[in-house]
């Protein structure tokens, strides 16, 4: 299937074709949010995050903030969910199963809450552990559900805000 991106055209059913418009638009959006989260709409985000009630009295309206953002968050969700088709060539009843949804919650916690490079790293670390894993036995899911209860206990902030600290730490030269 040809997708034309104006200045070329990539063919989907091509691996190397596929990984390019992927990994495009994964650049693409990280680089939004980013910017997202540097504008004073991105702190009232923020903000929300760490105490929605304190946020009306900066000014700001709690509703319009967190509609934008479940907006923002259906586009990410749309553009993912277009991508599977041409990847797969057909898109199965299997997708609406209770684990489509968790693989997404299990990559964000995983890899870091409220962090952006947190989601990519838990895609990483999810996909990596499921192929090797999946490829050992047919019950991946229980390695990956004890690697979520894992984490979810004893590093809340997930891998990434776990590392963050100590390779802070590292490249200041304060070994501890």
């Amino acid at each position: 299937m040809p997708i034309d991106l104006g200045i070329a055209t990539v063919m989907s059913n091509a691996p190397a074709g596929f990984f390019l418009v992927t990994l495009g638009i994964i650049v693409t959006l990280y680089a939004i949010s980013a910017y997202l989260l540097d504008t004073p709409f991105g702190r009232v985000l923020v903000a929300l995050r760490a105490n929605e009630r304190r946020v009306p009295f900066l000014g700001y309206s709690t509703r319009n903030a967190r509609l934008v953002a479940y907006v923002l968050a259906a586009v990410v969700a749309a553009l993912s969910g277009a991508l599977y088709p041409m990847l797969r060539g057909f898109v199965s009843p299997e997708l609406l199963f209770f684990s489509t949804s968790a693989s997404a919650v299990i990559t964000v916690v995983i890899g870091g809450v409220g962090t952006l490079a947190g989601a990519l790293y838990g895609g990483v670390i999810l996909t990596v552990l499921k192929s090797i894993v999946g490829s050992m036995t047919q019950h991946h899911l229980i390695v990956i559900g004890l690697l979520f209860m894992t984490v979810v206990i004893f590093l809340p902030k997930g891998l990434l805000g776990f590392a963050r600290p100590r390779v802070e730490r590292l490249l200041r030269g304060g070994v501890r």
